[in-house]
């Protein structure tokens, strides 16, 4: 089979996305719980795919604070309640920034879908 050039790196590209996007999922949802250690080897088997792509989603995953390196691999990064109320702070004034701005800026049409979102009185 003759590959084009890059090919392949643009495969190995989508497989680290991948394995970092379930791994996040995984974190996210509660499936992998905070402090669990992260062994790549076993992370790697389970998502089928070798122990580079787990590595690099780790290490990413780690930029992003939500897991940090232990002596021997990563684990998930367990957040203090305070951390919790900050993000949830934080979340509620970019939604309500959002939902003025597209009161202001989106008409009628934009507006119309969320309606839908409106609970039955």
């Amino acid at each position: 089979m003759v590959r084009e050039r890059g090919a392949g790196r643009v495969a190995t590209l989508i497989i680290d996305a991948q394995s970092r996007d379930l791994l996040r999922r995984q974190i996210v949802e509660g499936t992998l719980r905070p402090r669990e250690r992260l062994i790549a080897a076993d992370l790697a088997d389970k998502l089928q795919v070798s122990r580079t792509p787990v590595r690099e989603a780790l290490y990413l995953l780690a930029s992003e604070g939500l897991v940090v390196p232990t002596r021997r691999g990563f684990a998930v990064r367990e957040f203090t309640p305070s951390e919790i109320i900050e993000i949830y702070e934080v979340r509620a004034a970019l939604e309500g920034m959002a939902a003025r701005l597209a009161a202001e800026r989106g008409g009628g049409r934009a507006i119309e879908p969320c309606s839908r979102w409106r609970p039955a009185q």
